[in-house]
């Protein structure tokens, strides 16, 4: 999805026109109105992208470059408020401000990172 927002931007469309194309109409069209924006009582699904500005190349279904200047980058991804997805792990707590003896501090249902619970390792 990233790659063609980023076409979208490459082909001279504005960043709030490419997050309205890829979130709330697209919702609509699919007949889901309750996805795609934030409004009081929606879906908490989020995502947080970083704007990179460079040179970049996108290539068509025809294997033609097209050349951009700018690019998105997946920061973070909320899942119905939880984070899946954490590049940066912007939303954890700073490794020097933790007590000498600190556990694990994510969520097994959601972190891939944290360690599974003594005793459920390899199907024990």
């Amino acid at each position: 999805m990233l790659n063609v927002m980023d076409k979208f931007l490459a082909i001279g469309l504005s960043l709030d026109d490419v997050m309205l194309r890829s979130t709330w109409n697209p919702a609509k069209e699919i007949g889901h109105e309750e996805l795609g924006h934030l409004s009081p009582g929606a879906i908490a699904d989020i995502g947080v992208f970083r704007l990179e500005k460079g040179s970049f190349g996108y290539v068509d279904m025809y294997g033609a470059r097209l050349k951009g200047t700018q690019k998105l980058s997946a920061e973070l991804t909320l899942r119905d408020g939880k984070v899946v997805y954490d590049l940066n792990g912007i939303t954890r707590p700073d490794w020097n401000t933790l007590p000498r003896d600190y556990k694990q501090t994510g969520d097994g249902r959601w972190d891939a990172l944290t360690p599974a619970p003594a005793g459920r390792r390899g199907g024990q």
